[in-house]
């Protein structure tokens, strides 16, 4: 059970704010926001609070149950490296419920700018653990060049490496130092660059091994 520790603390803790925050909250919650931050999707509270644990939940016994599903030959690293990248995916989904709270408890929020930040700091955790992952069939960058070469897949994870790490970095810079205007469309272009050049980066080191 020490496995789900982590996940269940999380979990746990996205309950508790769903229970301590429901008597406060309007009987309708924003759940969805556009992207400039204006909201364009509502539920009842009792079900908006549940979104996000239940998601919690269902991702957990996903990861493990891909993670049990893969070879029990994979090197510390690669499982260490999942786990990460789970963590990182459950705290991103309790920051989304803390905002979506936070914001119908009244306090202003511009949510596009709060999602940029959460992408950014993403990226750069993904940054962390991208050169650690080893070969599979559902996590990483999933490409047919590096799925057919493993030599391809590991120069291609620790290339993305630094290049997630920079991407993000240079995202929460953006928010930080851009008008709110300009920032939006700049970070969206950022995105797609760090993409765009580790999909590419993964297509060179195929055709030049």
């Amino acid at each position: 059970m020490r496995k789900f520790m982590v996940p269940g603390v999380l979990i746990a803790l996205a309950l508790f704010l769903s229970v301590w925050s429901y008597p406060h909250l309007p009987d309708t919650l924003t759940i969805h926001w556009g992207a400039k931050g204006e909201p364009n999707g509502f539920a009842p509270k009792s079900s908006a609070l549940l979104i996000a644990p239940i998601l919690m939940v269902v991702l957990t016994f996903l990861f493990r149950s891909l993670a049990a599903a893969g070879p029990q030959s994979q090197e510390a690293a690669h499982r260490h490296a999942m786990q990460a990248i789970e963590t990182m995916t459950l705290l991103l989904l309790l920051a989304v419920h803390a905002l979506m709270i936070v914001h119908g408890l009244g306090h202003p929020l511009n949510m596009s700018r709060a999602a940029l930040l959460l992408v950014g700091l993403m990226m750069i955790g993904l940054g962390s653990v991208l050169p650690k992952l080893g070969p599979n069939v559902y996590a990483g960058i999933r490409t047919p060049w590096t799925l057919a070469d493993k030599t391809v897949w590991r120069r291609t994870h620790r290339a993305a490496g630094p290049i997630f790490t920079s991407g993000g970095a240079a995202m929460i810079a953006g928010l930080l130092w851009l008008p709110a205007g300009t920032a939006r469309y700049v970070l969206f272009g950022i995105l797609a660059a760090t993409i765009l050049l580790v999909l590419g980066l993964s297509y060179y080191f195929a055709k030049k091994p």
